[in-house]
């Protein structure tokens, strides 16, 4: 059985304003707890980190304290 290419109508690979601050998607990834800052400083694996949710295609990321 052939299969039809799927089309994604969905808004969440649309463009989106917050704040006058124009957003390349909807997709937002929300603050949580790594574990990759020892002594409450961030890690190059912290930092490491965020770059590759920015390069996966995440238009923008909460990140939260460093706290331990």
């Amino acid at each position: 059985m052939e299969q039809k290419p799927q089309t994604n109508n969905s808004k969440v690979f649309t463009t989106a304003k917050i704040a006058g601050l124009e957003l390349r998607n909807r997709i937002i990834r929300a603050g949580c707890f790594e574990g990759m800052s020892p002594h409450s400083t961030p890690s190059d694996e912290l930092i490491e980190h965020h770059r590759s949710v920015a390069a996966g295609g995440a238009a923008t990321e909460k990140t939260d304290g460093c706290g331990s």
